[in-house]
């Protein structure tokens, strides 16, 4: 059976950080408070669209990313009583970083369109900073994992 998996934080996480709920909730599309508070805490099954709007209350976009079944497993932690599972965003890309070439080139394909997008005047300089620390990070990556295979680890 597939799996729903978030990567911390969840909702509910974000909620309890949450300086004004009641703004927050106001900004879920007016979702009245009590439902607001109930539906971040997952306790239940929910539709994207409510999801989404719950994120948008905290100030959050989600993003949907399917990979194959299985990958995620070993990393993952259960919540009792909740309809998903969570994954630290450090074993989140751990778990990326298995997968292979294949696996890979539909977040290649995302990664690629993302560059493409042209920033916003005011937003250019941090936008050009954040890609070129990307692709250094990017490069050290590939740069390590190429000596590693060259050496047999």
């Amino acid at each position: 059976m597939s799996k729903i998996i978030i990567v911390n934080p969840t909702l509910e996480e974000l909620l309890r950080g949450c300086q004004n709920p009641k703004e927050a909730a106001y900004n879920a599309d007016s979702m009245e408070y009590s439902n607001f508070m109930s539906t971040c805490k997952l306790n239940k099954s929910i539709s994207l669209n409510t999801y989404a709007k719950c994120a948008k209350g905290l100030g959050y976009d989600s993003v949907i990313l399917h990979i194959p079944s299985g990958r995620l497993t070993p990393y993952l932690k259960d919540i009792e009583n909740k309809p998903y599972y969570t994954i630290s965003e450090e074993d989140f890309y751990s778990a990326l970083s298995e997968l292979n070439i294949e696996e890979i080139k539909p977040l290649l394909q995302l990664f690629f369109i993302l560059l493409k997008k042209k920033p916003k005047q005011d937003e250019f300089q941090q936008q050009r900073d954040n890609i070129r620390r990307l692709l250094d990070d990017i490069a050290t990556v590939c740069s390590t994992s190429l000596d590693d295979y060259e050496d047999g680890k």
